[in-house]
């Protein structure tokens, strides 16, 4: 509980008024508690933010290494990851 309370004190600063921030933040908030695992609300929100930034036309939204993280994760969630076992 004392975890839960530490990581809502940084929600505050989240910018609700750009939708390309604010709903992977959302996702990844409400993610978190359903699934039980910090990682899959991460990797959700990761998911999220890459395919905003490329339907909305701003790619350089979000770094290369952010598309990388959120590739593997939809691979992974997907069950497609080559290295599973």
């Amino acid at each position: 509980m004392i975890v839960g309370i530490f990581m809502l004190q940084s929600v505050i600063e989240i910018d609700m008024s750009d939708f390309q921030i604010a709903a992977p933040a959302a996702i990844t908030i409400i993610t978190i508690p359903l699934t039980f695992s910090i990682a899959e609300g991460i990797g959700l929100g990761l998911i999220t933010a890459a395919l905003l930034a490329l339907t909305t036309g701003r790619p350089k939204a979000l770094p290369a290494l952010g598309y990388a993280i959120a590739g593997v994760f939809f691979l992974e969630f997907f069950h497609i990851f080559p290295f599973s076992g």
